[in-house]
């Protein structure tokens, strides 16, 4: 048997095919810019902020906006009752963390996409698809770590507060791109010309939260102002726009995804045995599962990332069937649990999105337990030692193809998570952050000129 039995129909190489791209409709590119419509300065110190954006909609039917271009900018002044270079602060995560909550919500003010602990989530996907070096060079716009420090930028916390006068002082500049349906989890630009109204809200998230003190002076609060958000419209001309509306009389369909989140907890000192924590996701198409489990006295707060001493038989359940099938063993088999993890993220045989966690962070637990060490709480060694343990598992009946809907549906069966605990935890309570990335439907009535989720 030859490979030269097989054959197929000759082609011409790309390289050779001389045919001429198709031209781009009459159309035009502009930046928007839009504040807050509640304010320009938010002082936060121990109560939240919520920040209110209203996306320019309606203007003109032509009107499109580039879910890929999208951030939000933002500027913050510090207050610490410490000493410059002597009572250093570092934010844990990204300039994300500095909000736990996002929101968009449509013209008749329905929520149609609601992610909690956002900060928290942003942080796992970053250091989960992004490598040392990625969080280096994008430090000037996301708020990671980028002094001299081993191992700096692989840190879940970033950069430092108070340490000098210039650069990590207490005066600070966010650019952060957008997740979720505004970002570009989205497949098409969103007509928001066909939109009467559509807003983003950013719940600002209080200092003690994620900011990780070097001593007792601790940033007492912050000030976010020239607060903006930016992205690129296109303006098509009227006999394009014509095509399209031909093309949808009645509806405009876009496929995207988005986040869901809950929580469960193991109580401090819990036992040996199998604790079933339910898991309130509940959408028709779930496409991977996350676990962030963090514990309130370690260094990275709510951020950290550590194993409660989870053993063999550890899964998800959906409709009584195992996820993994075999089940994962954390504590005594990392590797393979980090292999899952990688594949939830298409990462796993790619050169892309391999992570910046080090197996020195990985393999942290609530107590040392099988190849895993304790958590780490030592302030002093938060750079070099981070608590970064991460559950994940993909669920796609056929991943990354592209179809409308690829998940497994979590209705009627409901979402479980079967902790088998091999050794007693901490004392500490444990907090399990469950994250859910799913497919979302955008629906546009073209009459009503409404928007609304479909999931």
């Amino acid at each position: 048997m030859s490979a030269l039995d097989v054959q197929s129909m000759p082609t011409i190489p790309t390289d050779m095919d001389y045919s001429i791209p198709d031209s781009l409709p009459a159309a035009r590119a502009r930046e928007v810019r839009v504040s807050p419509i509640n304010g320009n300065s938010f002082t936060v110190s121990t109560s939240q902020q919520i920040l209110q954006f209203d996306i320019p909609c309606g203007a003109s039917p032509g009107d499109y906006l580039d879910p890929t271009t999208t951030y939000v900018r933002f500027k913050v002044a510090f207050s610490s009752a410490g000493a410059s270079g002597t009572d250093i602060s570092r934010i844990l995560g990204s300039g994300y963390s500095f909000f736990n909550l996002q929101r968009v919500l449509g013209n008749n003010s329905s929520v149609i996409e609601e992610i909690p602990e956002v900060g928290v989530l942003v942080n796992m996907l970053t250091q989960c698809q992004l490598s040392e070096g990625d969080k280096r060079g994008l430090s000037s716009m996301l708020g990671f770590a980028f002094d001299s420090t081993v191992d700096v930028s692989s840190a879940t916390a970033g950069c430092r507060i108070f340490a000098n006068s210039t650069t990590e002082g207490l005066n600070f500049e966010f650019a952060v791109p957008l997740i979720g349906i505004l970002g570009a989890n989205s497949d098409k630009m969103i007509p928001v010309g066909k939109i009467l109204g559509l807003r983003l809200e950013l719940t600002c998230d209080v200092p003690a939260n994620f900011i990780a003190a070097t001593t007792a002076n601790l940033v007492s609060q912050y000030v976010i102002s020239e607060i903006e958000f930016v992205g690129n419209y296109i303006t098509l001309g009227p006999e394009s726009q014509a095509i399209i509306d031909k093309l949808n009389p009645q509806r405009i369909i876009i496929r995207s995804q988005s986040w869901k989140q809950t929580s469960a907890n193991i109580a401090a000192s819990s036992g040996v045995g199998t604790q079933e924590l339910l898991c309130n996701i509940r959408v028709n198409s779930l496409k991977s599962i996350y676990l962030a489990c963090s514990i309130p006295n370690a260094n990275e707060k709510k951020f950290s990332g550590v194993n409660p001493n989870l053993s063999s038989g550890t899964c998800w359940l959906i409709g009584g069937q195992n996820y993994p099938q075999r089940g994962l063993d954390p504590s005594n088999k990392p590797g393979d649990c980090f292999a899952e993890l990688q594949r939830s993220f298409g990462a796993l045989n790619f050169a892309q999105y391999n992570s910046c966690i080090s197996k020195n962070d990985y393999f942290v637990s609530s107590t040392a337990s099988g190849l895993m060490s304790a958590y780490n709480t030592t302030i002093g060694t938060i750079m070099t030692q981070s608590n970064q343990f991460f559950m994940g598992v993909d669920l796609e009946v056929l991943a990354r193809k592209g179809s409308l809907l690829t998940g497994i549906s979590t209705y009627g069966s409901g979402l479980m998570f079967r902790a088998n605990i091999g050794a007693t935890v901490a004392a500490q309570a444990h907090t399990l952050n469950f994250f859910g990335f799913y497919d979302l439907i955008l629906e546009i009535d073209v009459n009503s000129k409404n928007i609304i989720a479909k999931y």
